[in-house]
């Protein structure tokens, strides 16, 4: 448990005497891994304690609200779990988690810089589940940009497995409206791949949509094979994928200009049944 070892010094100088042993042989499995693994433990809990009540009741409003010592929050770091306070009144009910508070009243900050641009986008992530195989992990992300391109602020938010993905949504809606309630001027701009329910939502929340730049290049070797699709040609799709790459984020135009290719590609004979089928898909996934 985080605690083991003491951490000492304040702020961001913070150290761990951490004991480290070192065994006869140079496996993976013993307890110089699990040393580290405790120290990013300790780190991450020391981290979040800085935005965390000491545990001592708190007042809001006209209520008293005490430490629940039997139902501590819990969050999964990439070292394991980690727990911090909660607080309920004596009457019961609902439960207050001051550190998520703390999160929550940051999370979009006033800057003092001007914000010309809020890009607002949905991703997923497929995951691993013990009980029910692989899962679609959602993303959110908000950042302020300057009328130069510098970019001035971000938020991540995200959240396990869910079908239908309303959590991730309504947490990025509420953090949606506290920005456009601050920078009612600004563009806001969705960025997103091609699924149609993350274009649906962004739609509803953004004046303008844009193609997520690093999804869309994931097609480029579709069309690069079918460009240049004999045994020989590998040093030329290369060439010719890599020069598609290089104009496709700066020049306008690029992609109306990669789609007119891929039209013409599609009218190509001699392809493979599997070579027409991937470029069939990346075109679909420009065009629709």
């Amino acid at each position: 448990m985080p605690g083991r070892w003491p951490v000492a010094g304040t702020g961001s100088d913070s150290r761990v005497p951490l004991p480290c042993w070192l065994g006869s042989t140079l496996s993976p499995i013993g307890p110089t891994p699990y040393a580290c693994n405790h120290l990013g433990m300790l780190a991450s809990a020391e981290t979040l304690k800085r935005f965390d009540t000491d545990g001592t009741p708190i007042v809001m409003g006209k209520e008293k609200w005490t430490k629940r010592c039997a139902s501590r929050k819990k969050y999964q770091t990439p070292y394991g779990e980690i727990e911090r306070n909660v607080y309920q009144t004596s009457k019961g009910g609902r439960i207050y988690c001051p550190l998520e508070a703390a999160w929550i009243g940051r999370a979009t900050p006033t800057l003092d810089a001007a914000v010309a641009t809020v890009a607002i986008s949905l991703d997923g992530a497929m995951l691993p589940m013990r009980e029910s195989g692989w899962r679609e992990a959602m993303v959110g992300h908000v950042s302020l940009y300057a009328p130069d391109g510098e970019r001035l602020h971000s938020l991540y938010i995200a959240e396990a497995p869910e079908y239908g993905k309303a959590t991730c949504k309504e947490r990025l809606e509420r953090e949606i409206g506290r920005v456009k309630a601050q920078y009612p001027e600004a563009l806001h701009l969705g960025i997103a791949d091609g699924v149609p329910s993350h274009w649906s939502f962004l739609e509803a929340h953004t004046k303008r949509q844009r193609l997520d730049y690093f999804h869309a290049a994931e097609y480029l070797p579709n069309l690069a094979m079918a460009a240049y699709p004999g045994k020989s040609d590998p040093p030329k799709r290369d060439a010719w994928r890599h020069e598609r790459q290089h104009r496709l984020k700066p020049e306008p135009g690029a992609v109306d200009a990669l789609i007119a290719e891929a039209e013409d590609l599609m009218r190509k004979t001699s392809l493979s049944k599997t070579v027409t089928a991937n470029l069939r898909a990346a075109l679909t996934y420009f065009t629709k």
